[in-house]
């Protein structure tokens, strides 16, 4: 285990800056329509009373803004079980090396956090499979979005209870729209349509000497050009086969559309978004609109101007204009020397109580059915996040991921840089894919 430890920690060091919490299947998996809301707690899964334990379980995570919201779920089910809980957070640029080298070391935390990296670790023996352990507790799969159940099934095992899932959605300031004159996007609209209302803004900006931007986004994967490729009709890794799709068209189109509303002025430049991140521009009022993902939510839910701030789903594109659907799960070290605690752990952080909890705190979108309805903003309306979730696609996944990923991100910004065209780019990233990938 610890020679396949090695190589996938060469691999991760090379994505430790990408924030790629999300998962895939072979094909996408719509999630389920939000249910009805609820007046009460449901009765499942629950975690069976337990006397006082001298047993203390270990959890990682990495991110240190919902830390403080973890431990007091973790409170909870100290409270309710007797198991006492020691949080192990690491920052995300070294999460996955601590995480190799505690493997290693045969020395993981019992419970800990895991994303798109979670067929290498499957693969290398890191984490135990929990297929036996819902069998043997009856634990009903259907109550989390099936999207994201399917992001932690593997080989006809589960390998994860999931933790949260996110979209991505369009969010806009109605105050630089009414100050220059022109009307916010409408439900229904299309790519068109958002380069034409772009435009508008771009020019009414610049006669009045204005210093705003029409759009911007955050040029990684999931916030942005993965939902564009999908939305072309493309693409990334083909359902079932996982040929990649870098030389179909509708992707090679994707690509330029992006440079187009960069050539045009509707969106800065690859460097004004490399020096400040597209969050960031419009947190300082200095865009009308910007492309977001959930994980962001709160972050907007809390500006200043809020109040001025509206949401709508993503513009149609030549196909559809479907989200990418990520999410994390809560995963069990393959060696804890407390596998029933742990179990219990990883059912109370998945189950009602603990979505509940991080649902009205908005630190993540619960995948829990029963806890959607907690999922509310002051200003933000929510429903809309939540209504791009039955026509979400699975962010891609592969036991080569982090190859799949590491040449993806290291051609594109030059795509964005202008160093290749789009026609150029795709196809360098095509070649190198097949071959990591060991395709003809």
């Amino acid at each position: 285990m610890k020679k396949k430890l090695v190589s996938i920690l060469a691999l991760l060091l090379a994505l430790t800056l990408v924030f790629a919490a999300c998962q895939s299947t072979p094909a996408p998996t719509p999630a389920p329509e939000p249910p009805a809301q609820e007046t009460e707690a449901p009765d499942t899964p629950d975690v069976p009373d337990t006397p006082a334990s001298d047993v203390t379980l270990r959890f990682a995570m990495w991110d240190e803004v919902q830390a403080p919201i973890y431990r007091e779920i973790l409170d909870l089910f100290t409270a309710e079980t007797g198991i006492e809980v020691e949080i192990e957070l690491t920052p995300w640029a070294q999460y996955w090396v601590r995480l190799d080298a505690a493997a290693g070391a045969d020395d993981l935390p019992d419970v800990f956090w895991m994303n798109t990296f979670m067929p290498r670790y499957a693969e290398a023996g890191v984490l135990r499979p929990l297929t036996d352990l819902v069998a043997r507790d009856g634990v009903d799969m259907a109550q989390w979005t099936p999207g994201v159940v399917e992001l932690y099934t593997r080989n006809g095992d589960i390998w994860g209870l999931p933790v949260g899932h996110d979209v991505v959605n369009v969010y806009f300031n109605r105050a630089i729209f009414e100050n220059y004159g022109v009307a916010v996007p409408q439900p229904g609209w299309t790519w068109e349509d958002m380069v034409a209302i772009g435009e508008e803004l771009r020019d009414a900006i610049d006669a009045a000497g204005g210093h705003e931007y029409a759009l911007v986004m955050e040029l990684d994967p999931q916030p942005s050009h993965f939902n564009f490729v999908v939305q072309n009709g493309g693409y990334i890794l083909a359902p079932g086969t996982f040929r990649p799709g870098f030389d179909l068209p509708q992707t090679v189109q994707a690509y330029q559309d992006v440079i187009d509303l960069m050539e045009s002025g509707v969106m800065p430049s690859f460097a004004v978004l490399s020096d400040t991140i597209g969050i960031d521009i419009f947190s300082a009022e200095r865009a009308a609109m910007i492309y977001a993902g959930s994980w962001r939510a709160s972050v907007i839910d809390n500006l200043s101007f809020a109040e001025n701030i509206g949401i709508i789903q993503q513009p149609s594109k030549a196909a559809n204009n479907h989200s990418v659907l990520g999410g994390m799960a809560f995963t069990m070290n393959a060696t804890t020397d407390h596998v029933d605690e742990a179990w219990q752990l990883i059912q109370f952080l998945a189950g009602y109580d603990a979505n509940r909890v991080r649902a009205e705190t908005g630190i993540s979108m619960p995948a829990y059915l029963a806890a959607y309805h907690h999922y509310t903003f002051n200003n933000i309306d929510a429903s809309v996040i939540l209504a791009a979730l039955p026509t979400a696609f699975p962010f891609p996944t592969h036991e080569r991921l982090t190859d799949v990923m590491g040449i993806i991100n290291d051609v594109v910004p030059q795509i964005w840089a202008g160093m290749l065209t789009p026609e150029a780019g795709a196809e360098q990233i095509q070649a190198r894919l097949l071959d990591a990938l060991g395709m003809d």
